[in-house]
Order: structure tokens, then C-alpha cells, then sequence
């Protein structure tokens, strides 16, 4: 091979450009509980009919279910549409109508 440090080069970023970074976000279920007990109508002076609804629709845990269900259903949608990977192989082949050259070839898939 002529340029070693060249392959290990293109290799370590082959191999960088498929790594995925991840950052934690831990549960904490003192913080949920004190937030779930400081939720209160009280926090309004003035409530409407409107306000009453909108509070409602936000804070109801069956829309929130079906809020997060939309959202799985979105994602899955998205991930359906997505065009798969290209992949590019090589694989022997033969040719036999070849006359004094090697009838073996080599055919991209």
C-alpha cells in the first residue's frame, strides 16, 4: 500500500461519521411529583370559558396520551419516507463470449 497514513486517515473518518452522540436526561421523580402538585386552577385570577377549555385540552392526561400517540404515529411517517442507504458491492463474474483476454470480470451491484 503507498499511503498508509492516508487509509487510516479516510478509515477513522468512515468510521467518525457514523458515530452518534449522546446526552443523558435523567429522570427525577421528586421534581415530577412537586411539579404535578404545583399545578393549580388557583394561579388565574380571571377565568373565561375559553381559558377554563384551553387549561383543559392542556393539562387533561387522555389528550396527552393521545398527543404523544400523534406524535409516534408522525415519527414512523417520517421514518417510512425516507430513502433507504445506497450501497455499492462488487462481485466476480464471467463473460464467455471473451477471446483472448480473462472472460472474469468484476460487476458493480
Amino acid at each position: 500500500m503507498r499511503h498508509p497514513q492516508k487509509f487510516l486517515l479516510l478509515t477513522c473518518a468512515v468510521t467518525l461519521a457514523g458515530c452518534v452522540s449522546f446526552s443523558p436526561k435523567p429522570l427525577s421523580p421528586a421534581r415530577t411529583a412537586a411539579d404535578f402538585d404545583s399545578r393549580r386552577l388557583s394561579k388565574n385570577a380571571r377565568w373565561s370559558l375559553s381559558k377554563l377549555t384551553a387549561e383543559a385540552m392542556e393539562k387533561n392526561p387522555d389528550l396527552a396520551v393521545l398527543r404523544a400517540r400523534v406524535q409516534t404515529a408522525e415519527g414512523a411517517l417520517q421514518t417510512a419516507g425516507e430513502r433507504p442507504n445506497p450501497v455499492l458491492s462488487f462481485k466476480p463474474g464471467y463473460n464467455s463470449s471473451t477471446r483472448g483476454i480473462s472472460p472474469w470480470i468484476i460487476e458493480p451491484g
